[in-house]
């Protein structure tokens, strides 16, 4: 039972040594479905919010106040992705913010990554391929706010629908009478 686990990040802006991660979610996969188990967290950073990431997912910094430090949830994270493949769009950047912020707190993590937007490059040379154009090519629901939890949904939508490796139901057989 292959187990996977599509990832998506919201942060206080783009660079990954300095920015921080504000919002993780987490949606487990087996056997090509979505079980329904899920992690999803908002993190206080005590950092400002760049204007550019603001407007992207409407997080602001007040927001956050009472949330839980990434000390505090980051050992529930690594327990949802062990011994999984992780799938993250645009892996790079989520990937080291993720690095650094397990480096913070004095923790060296890896895990395996699959990187949707180098498949989908693959699979649709030429054409647009950030997880918005994959969900309008693959018919998936977006959702009007864009939010870290909402994003590991449709990636693992998109990623099912990319790799169809679904084994077809067995049919039950008719009783003859």
């Amino acid at each position: 039972m292959k187990r996977l686990i599509s990832l998506d990040t919201e942060t206080t802006g783009l660079n990954t040594k300095y920015d921080r991660i504000i919002e993780i979610a987490c949606v487990e996969i087996l056997e090509n479905r979505i079980t329904g188990k899920i992690f999803h967290s908002y993190i206080n950073t005590e950092r400002q919010i760049s204007e550019e990431s603001y407007k992207i997912h409407k997080i602001k910094k007040n927001m956050l106040l009472k949330k839980p430090y990434f000390k505090d949830i980051g050992n529930k994270i690594l327990e949802m992705v062990k011994q999984s493949s992780v799938i993250i769009h645009n892996a790079k950047f989520d990937y080291n913010i993720i690095k650094e912020e397990y480096l913070r707190i004095k923790k060296n993590i890896h895990f395996k990554v699959i990187d949707t937007y180098s498949i989908a490059k693959k699979k649709f040379p030429g054409k647009k391929n950030s997880l918005k154009m994959l969900c309008k090519r693959f018919k998936v629901k977006q959702h009007v706010c864009h939010s870290a939890l909402h994003d590991a949904i449709n990636l693992a939508k998109v990623f099912i629908l990319m790799n169809p490796k679904q084994k077809k139901m067995p049919l039950k057989k008719k009783k003859n009478r």
